[in-house]
């Protein structure tokens, strides 16, 4: 007795999706302690506390969610290849030795997870913002999601090296904002608020225009080595990177309209209902991005 290939392949997509967001909070988790909170000046040292102990508590928690999906991703691979429901640790080496490369990257998964499970574990309690290991645990968040896919499967290190710099300036910029909402949007003083974002934003535009360099450099590994545009328009795969491009961009310019409009008017009355809003518009078409790049995980490539 199996699963019904339908729930197979929603829990394949549920957990893919899951990847994703949940290495883009863990990077952004530690973007924000390592990059944004030592340079928010005016902070009282009590809002300061607040958002690094909210900022670790999503870290580390997303971190779980990172660990359990890779778990989930190996069951679910052994079942859909085994037809069975209850998969034998036979059955995983047999997995394991058929599909080497993929093997290797979801045991490299899951060890990365679980050393990010303890390192935000050890660190929770911690004083001070511990840059160096942050910066550590953003760089292994990064590095761990290209280690099964399209990346390491067709088009090697080069790629796994672009997808890897996708994941953390993905991270960097809308995952610290999903991080700064949840943790800063409802601190006592708005002049607290106004720094985080203040500090937030040259870390935002850098993350954007290293997102643009290498969603540039994964359309050359992945859709036309030959950097032909027809293929944009005349396979699924490049039909669905287009929708996922035109994503970010709306984020992009929801994330101007916050830096030049919004973020100058957080002390004023109002301003923090309306940064509120705006970061939700922003963190929508994140998630947005993610369901469009769990969709194009399912679909071969042109080349």
């Amino acid at each position: 007795m199996t699963l019904d290939p339908a729930v197979i392949a929603a829990i394949k997509n549920t957990t893919r999706a899951a990847v994703y967001g949940a290495s883009a909070l863990v990077v952004g988790a530690a973007v924000f302690q390592a990059l944004v909170l030592p340079r928010a000046t005016g902070m009282s040292a009590d809002d300061r506390a607040f958002a690094r102990t909210g900022a670790r508590t999503i870290g580390y928690f997303a971190a779980w969610v990172l660990l359990l999906s890779h778990l989930a991703r190996l069951y679910i691979q052994v079942i859909d290849s085994f037809l069975v429901a209850v998969p034998t640790t036979e059955m995983i080496g047999q997995l394991f030795f058929s599909t080497r490369t993929w093997g290797r990257g979801i045991l490299a998964q899951i060890i990365i997870s679980a050393s990010l499970v303890g390192i935000l574990l050890a660190t929770r309690r911690a004083r001070g913002t511990l840059p160096w290991w942050m910066t550590g645990t953003a760089l292994l968040a990064a590095v761990c999601v290209p280690l099964t896919g399209h990346a390491i499967g067709h088009a090697g290190p080069v790629a796994v090296a672009a997808q890897s710099t996708h994941v953390l300036a993905v991270g960097s910029w809308l995952g610290t904002l999903t991080v700064l909402w949840l943790t800063c949007r409802r601190l006592p003083a708005a002049a607290g608020l106004a720094a985080v974002v203040r500090a937030f934003s040259p870390v935002a535009l850098t993350s954007a225009a290293v997102l643009a360099l290498a969603g540039v450099a994964t359309y050359f590994l992945h859709v036309s080595s030959s950097g032909n545009l027809s293929h944009l328009l005349s396979t699924q795969y490049g039909v669905v990177l287009v929708l996922k491009i035109a994503v970010f961009l709306s984020a992009a310019g929801a994330g101007y309209v916050n830096w030049q409009h919004v973020t100058p008017r957080l002390e004023r009355t109002g301003g923090r209902a309306t940064f509120t809003r705006s970061a939700a518009l922003e963190i929508g078409l994140a998630v947005m991005a993610v369901l469009l790049t769990t969709v194009l995980t399912n679909l071969e490539q042109p080349e």
